[in-house]
């Protein structure tokens, strides 16, 4: 596993990655995806609420499930690119869509409770592959925007493994170190002990592709056009 500057976690980059945590008040399941402590069930209502967080204002547009891009925007200018940001809890960047994309900042469902990373991508759109990804300029809504490229460590994008994960840092060049080698134009990296506050990284040190989850909203998916 390849680390970087502690600074990431530290100062003017952690401030910003706290401003958007999930609510005081709202029950561990809903955040979690448990069964409620008198075994019921939580309804949409609880399941799909708005916990109140400071989530980035999109630009209608295609691409993003919820109907908003929060990076390359607007779609005329990048028309088959979309920077989506937006919560999931189902683990890794290759599940399945699992909340019918209701997913999204803008979306029914803005605490990604039972939802995968590819449910912030719309229909017809899936999570970018390198090779897909054109560029990693853009302005909008300061966060990582995670891509599926694999990687067997070093920080070096490859053909198999799932250590690190790659995608564009909007807005925070600075603050996340580049690839290694092979990502084309992704310019930044996240890794175990190494991430933005809430996002959730599992606890092997060379599974982090396998296991991420953003449990804040800060940031999201590339997705590209299929």
């Amino acid at each position: 596993m390849t680390f970087f500057a502690s600074c990431i976690c530290a100062g003017v980059a952690c401030e910003t990655f706290e401003t958007t945590p999930a609510s005081p008040g709202a029950p561990d399941a809903a955040v979690e995806g448990a069964a409620p402590a008198d075994g019921g069930s939580f309804g949409d209502a609880a399941v799909d609420a708005d916990d109140g967080g400071d989530f980035p204002v999109g630009v209608p547009g295609s691409g993003c499930a919820d109907g908003t891009r929060e990076a390359f925007a607007p779609d005329t200018s990048s028309p088959t690119l979309a920077g989506c940001a937006g919560r999931w809890s189902v683990a890794g960047l290759d599940a399945e869509a699992s909340c019918n994309h209701k997913a999204g900042n803008d979306g029914s469902r803005k605490l990604g409770t039972g939802c995968a990373a590819a449910d912030l991508c719309a229909t017809g759109w899936q999570v970018c592959n390198p090779l897909e990804v054109s560029t990693c300029g853009s302005s909008g809504a300061m966060g990582f925007y995670a891509s599926a490229a694999r990687g067997a460590g070093n920080a070096v994008c490859g053909a198999g493994g799932d250590d690190d994960v790659f995608g564009c840092a909007v807005g925070l060049t600075s603050t996340f170190p580049p690839p290694s080698s092979g990502c084309g134009v992704l310019n930044a990296y996240i890794s175990k002990g190494k991430a933005p506050l809430g996002w959730d990284m599992g606890t092997s040190e060379t599974q982090e592709r396998a296991n991420v989850a953003n449990r804040t909203g800060f940031g999201g998916v590339l997705c590209c056009k299929q």
